[in-house]
């Protein structure tokens, strides 16, 4: 079970980051939807855990054109950030 309001982003929207809380053991996904204006242009989904101030990365996945979706899947309850971002772009 997610909690709170679903996320969605349009074209070349970016947001800072998401935050979920599951309930029991479970799955985020992401799909992406909308023109990928280059075919080799792919993201990375990480959804990270606050820890002692800092996030600690969970999991990550990769999607673009090749790939739509995204399953981070066996996550244990808890606070979760989720958040998109192009790793050329850093």
């Amino acid at each position: 079970d997610v909690i709170g309001r679903r996320a969605t982003a349009s074209a070349d929207e970016a947001r800072p980051g998401v935050d979920f809380r599951l309930r029991r053991a479970g799955v985020i996904a992401v799909t992406l939807t909308g023109t990928i204006p280059n075919n080799r242009t792919w993201f990375e989904v990480r959804a990270s855990r606050p820890e002692n101030g800092q996030e600690q990365l969970v999991q990550s996945a990769g999607i673009g054109s090749w790939n739509r979706n995204a399953v981070l899947q066996g996550l244990a309850p808890g606070r979760y950030r989720v958040s998109l971002r192009r790793p050329d772009r850093q």
